[in-house]
């Protein structure tokens, strides 16, 4: 049985949604305010979140933006349900990474609708990611046709990959660096996400070659990589997750 969170402070509302989704076999959860909303998602671990907007204590966009930055449970579908109907309040609900935003009040069939879409789509994503975990892993070597000249490379001599457009430039611990027409986003989908991690629209790193981070400013980051002279700049964001990943 599939476990949904709810988070909504207005009761009727709130439970009027939760009897609707016991009624279609879903395991339902649900909380009245964003007060340790990442706290109680961690425990729960549901397959899909439905966060209101306007939220006593921490808001819909926060609770969005605080799983984000937390990698056990950064990958679970996320829904905004709100009255707030503005394309301003939309079009941030999306860039936070939401999965979906349906406004109030909501048919029952839409939200089945959105609900089972977005299930579906993460279960395939899963089944897509497994597939390429067991098949990519660091000692593995791919074909780089750089030049017209295919070359084998170990995955794990890759140290960064930058990109420009569908360009990229692959550079190996050696010294060597590879051109070739290839987006980030093929790459990013292809190495093995727990050796790689993106750092900036335009970078891929591999851990193992991370020497350090340093703050630039209160926004802004640069990480150290080893054999590569010149560092690269980070978000905020990034730099969170590699140290803690890297359990800095």
């Amino acid at each position: 049985m599939k476990k949904i969170l709810i988070i909504e402070d207005d009761r009727n509302i709130r439970e009027n949604i939760c009897l609707l989704l016991k009624l279609n076999e879903y395991d339902v959860y649900e909380l009245d305010s964003g007060e340790n909303a990442t706290q109680n998602i961690r425990q729960i671990m549901p397959d899909i979140i439905i966060s209101d907007i306007i939220l006593p204590v921490m808001d819909g966009f926060q609770i969005k933006q605080k799983i984000s930055e937390d990698e056990t449970i950064n990958q679970i579908p996320f829904l905004f349900l709100s009255a707030k109907s503005d394309l301003t309040d939309i079009r941030q609900g999306m860039n936070l990474g939401a999965d979906d935003y349906l406004t109030k009040p909501v048919k029952a069939k839409d939200l089945l609708e959105a609900i089972e879409t977005r299930l579906k789509r993460f279960e395939s994503l899963q089944s897509d990611k497994a597939v390429k975990e067991r098949h990519l892993k660091p000692d593995d070597r791919i074909l780089i046709n750089a030049g017209g000249k295919p070359t084998l490379v170990e995955i794990a001599e890759i140290v960064y990959i930058s990109a420009d457009g569908e360009y990229s430039t692959v550079y190996l611990s050696n010294n060597t660096k590879y051109f070739l027409r290839k987006l980030l986003k093929s790459w990013e989908e292809e190495l093995p996400d727990k050796d790689f991690i993106r750092i900036h629209r335009s970078s891929i790193v591999n851990f193992k070659y991370v020497e350090n981070i340093n703050k630039i400013d209160h926004r802004n980051y640069e990480v150290s990589l080893m054999n590569i002279d010149s560092p690269l700049p980070i978000s905020q964001r990034y730099a969170v997750k590699i140290k803690r990943k890297l359990g800095v």
